[in-house]
């Protein structure tokens, strides 16, 4: 075989494999991609709008749940926000306010009872500042947390979850260290804070002391995002709905853990089912 003839051979083999790539890849853009369920049966309710989230927002990056998801299709991925993150744990896993920061270049205060977390806030979070305290409904006195040296985000200030903790981590495996409390209000003010976007509340069953210190009517945050259990559930729910605020229920379903509360005259139609 002459040399031109070769060149032609794998010239022609060439665009043969193209075309049969090309073929193979329109087929697939022909086929529905998968749902992202995430354990859910597509028939769930639930996986259809989780889905339709992850095709408009892609996946989350950092939250625990669906936590970045929700705030994005509430706030619209705003940018320059403020955000208040009470109960803030790590600077970056399970946080609920990292990719604001990092994506649309939000700017807020991180409040953690465990102290442990500052370095990697200063280190990585240069919009946030990161203050130790215990939230309460009152301010300047001290409460103890117990912290998990193996896993400090189960560390705790909640006396029976201390006991227990305790028990089972037996000597050496915790310590105790004596932290001062404060309300939202008194922080605020001292932090100089006029308005607080969001606010992102995970203290571990003191929300509502936390509530009970925070003028929501003052700093009107346009979305809140609170852990609710189910002794806490009712003074939550009467502490929103006395101001003014109102659950936005369609985002329950994705994530039981939380509720998400907006002022009543700022919700849409679609923010219903």
């Amino acid at each position: 075989m002459t040399r031109w003839r070769l060149l032609l051979v794998l010239v022609l083999a060439a665009v043969a494999s193209a075309l049969a790539l090309r073929f193979v890849l329109e087929e697939q853009a022909r086929k529905p991609a998968p749902m992202a369920c995430y354990g859910w049966n597509e028939a769930d309710p639930s996986c259809r709008f989780v889905d339709s989230l992850v095709r408009k927002l892609g996946p989350r990056q950092y939250s625990q749940g669906f936590e970045e998801l929700i705030i994005r299709d509430f706030l619209g991925d705003r940018r320059d926000g403020f955000f208040l993150d009470v109960g803030s744990s790590h600077y970056k896993d399970d946080s609920t306010t990292f990719l604001l920061e990092e994506r649309f270049g939000w700017k807020g205060i991180a409040i953690d009872a465990n102290a442990d977390y500052r370095d990697g806030y200063v280190q990585f979070r240069p919009g946030t500042r990161f203050v130790s305290f215990f939230v309460s409904d009152v301010s300047d006195e001290v409460g103890d947390l117990t912290i998990v040296e193996s896993a400090p985000k189960n560390s705790t200030g909640v006396p029976e979850q201390a006991r227990q903790i305790r028990e089972a981590a037996g000597a050496g495996g915790v310590r105790e260290v004596k932290v001062p409390t404060i309300t939202l209000n008194v922080l605020l003010a001292r932090q100089k804070v006029a308005k607080v976007d969001f606010l992102s509340l995970d203290i571990e069953g003191y929300e509502p002391k936390a509530l009970a210190g925070f003028d929501i009517e003052r700093f009107r945050p346009d979305l809140a995002c609170v852990e609710v259990k189910p002794p806490t559930e009712e003074a939550i729910d009467a502490y929103f709905a006395a101001h003014g605020y109102v659950e936005i229920p369609k985002y329950r379903g994705i994530d039981p853990s939380n509720r998400y509360y907006a002022p009543k005259d700022s919700i849409t139609k679609d923010a219903t089912p």
